[in-house]
């Protein structure tokens, strides 16, 4: 609860890290879930929930690496806990989870050197994208300024 509390506070006081408010938001969800608020199966849903925000906001933070590794921890606690307390036969193969945490994992890299490649890029439209093109004229130019010809 104390990670959660001091990770919480230190994102709200800089708000341009959000790593810290992931390891708190993750770190709450485990605090209540430990202080028995909610049950784990809950908790598995929350985290599940939870690894979905930093998963799709770190293509566009600061920090892309430590927000992806944030949200696939929630994921794959999130996973684990979801079937804790089942029978052996009902709950989630660890590979399996690792299977989809490491494809999740890939997924996200691809799309963000996917985005960086495309900011990149030079501009295409607009007027930025005629910059230093070359013009072909269809009727006879006014070499004293524009025609009224509209």
């Amino acid at each position: 609860m104390t990670i959660a509390i001091y990770g919480i506070i230190f994102e709200l006081g800089n708000p341009g890290s959000v790593f810290p408010g992931v390891i708190g938001g993750l770190a709450l969800i485990l605090a209540i879930a430990s202080f028995a608020a909610i049950s784990v199966n809950v908790a598995g849903l929350l985290l599940i929930g939870f690894s979905t925000d930093p998963l799709h906001c770190g293509h566009k933070g600061a920090e892309p690496r430590r927000l992806t590794a944030g949200g696939l921890a929630a994921f794959i606690l999130g996973s684990v806990l979801l079937t804790e307390y089942q029978a052996p036969f009902l709950r989630i193969s660890l590979a399996l989870i690792l299977t989809v945490a490491g494809l999740l994992a890939l997924f996200f890299i691809f799309c963000r050197r996917r985005g960086f490649r495309a900011q990149r890029r030079k501009v295409q439209t607009g007027r930025e994208g005629l910059i230093g093109a070359v013009g072909v004229a269809r009727s006879g130019l006014a070499p004293t300024g524009m025609s009224s010809s509209r």
